[in-house]
């Protein structure tokens, strides 16, 4: 991959006009875990990584999620994954 996750994570809060206290707000979180979590580590366990790609419409192979609207709600599946549980 040409990117480097963060910067298409920082790229994507641009796009949306979002800052990182906007998406600490979002998900639930303070803003110092958001800043703690874009500058460390990419992923360990407990991460919160995912569920701030999820926030975004990002999947973990950082590339725009191919799902109709903007972003899924930001608590539970994606509206279009109910399917592949089996739900």
């Amino acid at each position: 991959m040409d990117h480097e996750p963060k910067q298409v994570v920082r790229g994507r809060l641009k796009e949306k006009g979002w800052d990182q206290t906007e998406l600490a707000r979002r998900l639930g979180l303070s803003s110092t875990t958001v800043s703690r979590v874009l500058s460390g580590p990419l992923l360990r366990s407990g991460s919160p990584w995912p569920v701030i790609l999820n926030a975004l419409g990002l999947e973990l192979v950082i590339q725009l999620r191919k799902v109709g609207g903007d972003a899924p709600a930001l608590h539970g599946d994606p509206p279009d994954t109910a399917h592949e549980r089996g739900a």
